[in-house]
């Protein structure tokens, strides 16, 4: 059976394995189902009938389900189709001149196939991966041919696909690129979620494919089925020189029934070296342009290059449904639940994008939440609506006495009070300032944590801004950028970029305020105060573990002690491997010594 994966090749590392495996020739490999997608769900695939069955009751239970309302709101977020014409896909499709034919060729011939089920990462995820199933290599070729100007659907249905080893390759073993054995076939198509059945040399499978009319024509294409070639691959014990018993020689040592100790490290990095050399003047000379699969094998598209479309498919099929769209019982979804809040996306709709939770503050709501998948941290405040921001920050400690720089940006959730606007050029005066928290959270006594908010001028007459900071008694902040008096035209934005700093403060909370005035002339019109707050981590100290051991002689006992790391970072452990004491020739580190590493809210047992 083979398994595929993807490969990353350090040299060494191959060179090692040969003294256990003997050959790179029967390295196994899993390209069909590619990195990430090992589900390994059931050993049978379900039949196309109780698929269609299933998909028809969760279509039914999709409509009847009532509308709800959560307090989470979605910005930047625009649910859209899986072959939605994306700038990416615009591009793409004038690269290939808007031609049928080279569209096909290119996903055809470019993208390469994964068995799984459903709609996972639509048009451009497909197109930016290089990968999809045949949901998602239709959606692509339709996204790309909608951007041509030209018509398509999906179809959804089941096509007979033979099992393996006919003339002409087409088949489920040249398609998943496996051995020819139905059982490994079965196995590939239920880890995959397929729906597929059995009978005589066939497997009828349910499949998506891509309708298109061109110049009052129809093609029926089938651009994910690909005929995969494998390559072998050169010799490489061989091209190297490779000798085992030279090798073991070189390395000396001792070898026990499960262990080798004391190894000629000079010796064996000798003939390492001279394999490695080998091996690179071979690749030079007789593969000097060689692909990795050339080199140590692996399979590779068979590329398809057409005259004119084909009207019909490779195999028989039974179409059962044509879509514009896909309906949402077969996309893949993600879904975010955090108290009281319950949402779901299309995963296809999130492609690209960097997905961001901030709280809002307490007056639009308790639990108010804001999901987004924009591409930058900062808000804006603007003089109209004077600022009631709340901030998060992830604070970043050290680990191993690092400094924490560059910190984390501190987020600003809108503006929501009411206040003054500007109105025929006249200024109204503000009667009283607002305010809100800034939180910078943790830092180390010797890092620090920087936060950025943006000022914006959305005013038709320039505005003079003076931003200080008061009740700084602890010196803990300053400014990085934006503080003083200066200047805003209408349309610009004054970024601000305060740093809460660790050095030279003792452990604890430390405050201060950040006072931003806004003046037309000299009339003042807005004035907010922002308290800020953090906290200087105290370095940290672990106490004392020990245990109580009691046994009789010629009877060693064995007892264990917990590491445990409650905090928030991860602890690094420089040692464990001291023993004093009055007799500390008595005792022994069993297992848990050394060097290492404890994740947040894990441990170690000695």
């Amino acid at each position: 059976m083979k398994i595929r994966g993807y490969r990353t090749v350090w040299l060494h590392i191959v060179l090692l394995a040969f003294i256990f495996v003997g050959s790179l020739q029967n390295f196994a490999v899993a390209e069909a189902v590619g990195p990430g997608w090992h589900m390994t769900t059931q050993t049978d695939p379900v039949s196309p009938e109780t698929a269609k069955a299933y998909y028809s009751n969760l279509s039914k239970t999709i409509a009847q389900k009532p509308s709800t309302k959560t307090l989470m709101q979605a910005e930047a977020l625009v649910q859209s189709a899986a072959e939605s014409t994306t700038p990416e896909i615009t591009e793409l499709a004038r690269a290939l001149q808007h031609d049928p034919k080279q569209i096909y060729e290119y996903v055809h011939n470019h993208i390469n196939y994964v068995p799984y089920f459903g709609s996972l990462k639509g048009a451009t995820l497909t197109y930016l991966d290089g990968a999809g199933n045949d949901f998602d290599q239709a959606s692509l070729m339709i996204a790309l041919l909608r951007a041509s100007g030209y018509t398509a659907q999906y179809v959804y249905g089941q096509m007979i696909i033979p099992d393996h080893s006919t003339a002409n390759q087409m088949d489920m073993q040249h398609w998943l690129s496996i051995d020819a054995n139905n059982s490994i076939v079965s196995q590939v198509l239920a880890n995959g979620g397929i729906p597929a059945s059995y009978f005589g040399a066939s497997w009828l499978v349910d499949r998506v494919w891509v309708e298109t009319t061109i110049d009052g024509v129809t093609y029926d294409l089938d651009p994910a089925f690909k005929v995969y070639e494998e390559t072998s691959g050169v010799n490489i014990q061989a091209a190297m020189g490779y000798n085992r018993t030279a090798l073991t020689q070189a390395a000396g040592g001792t070898v026990g029934t499960d262990f080798v100790q004391n190894l000629n490290e000079t010796g064996l990095k000798t003939s390492l070296d001279a394999y490695s050399l080998n091996l690179a003047n071979y690749i030079r000379t007789n593969y000097p342009n060689a692909e990795i699969e050339e080199i140590v094998g692996g399979r590779k598209i068979k590329p398809e290059y057409l005259d004119q479309l084909p009207t019909g498919l490779n195999f028989s099929d039974i179409p059962q449904s044509y879509w514009t769209d896909i309906p949402a019982t077969y996309i893949h979804t993600i879904r975010i639940k955090h108290g009281g809040i319950d949402q779901t996306f299309n995963i296809a709709d999130l492609a690209g994008k960097r997905l961001s939770m901030t709280y809002r503050n307490a007056s639009q709501g308790a639990g108010a939440m804001l999901v987004s998948a924009a591409t930058s941290l900062a808000a804006e405040q603007t003089p109209p609506a004077l600022s009631t921001p709340t901030g998060t920050s992830t604070p970043l400690l050290p680990s191993g006495g690092a400094v924490a720089t560059p910190a984390t940006t501190i987020q600003t959730q809108g503006i929501n009070a009411s206040s003054p606007s500007l109105k025929g050029g006249s200024l109204a005066i503000m009667a009283a300032a607002a305010t809100s928290t800034w939180d910078f959270g943790r830092t180390y006594p010797t890092g620090y944590v920087d936060g950025t908010m943006s000022l914006k001028n959305t005013n038709a007459t320039t505005i003079k801004l003076v931003v200080t900071l008061l009740s700084n008694t602890s010196g803990a902040y300053a400014f990085v950028s934006g503080g003083g008096t200066y200047n805003v035209a209408p349309g610009v934005t004054a970024p601000i970029k305060v740093r809460f700093k660790g050095t030279g403060q003792t452990a604890g909370t430390k405050t201060a305020q950040l006072r931003v005035q806004w003046y037309s002339g000299t009339t003042l019109f807005a004035d907010v105060y922002t308290n800020l707050t953090g906290i200087v981590a105290s370095p940290l100290t672990l106490g004392g573990y020990g245990m109580n051991v009691q046994t009789f002689l010629n009877e060693p006992y064995t007892a264990t002690c917990r590491l445990q790391n409650n905090g928030t970072k991860v602890l690094t452990i420089a040692s464990i491997a001291t023993l004093t004491g009055t007799n500390p020739t008595l005792f022994s580190i069993v297992s848990g010594g050394g060097t290492g590493t404890i994740a947040a809210g894990g441990y170690r047992d000695i």
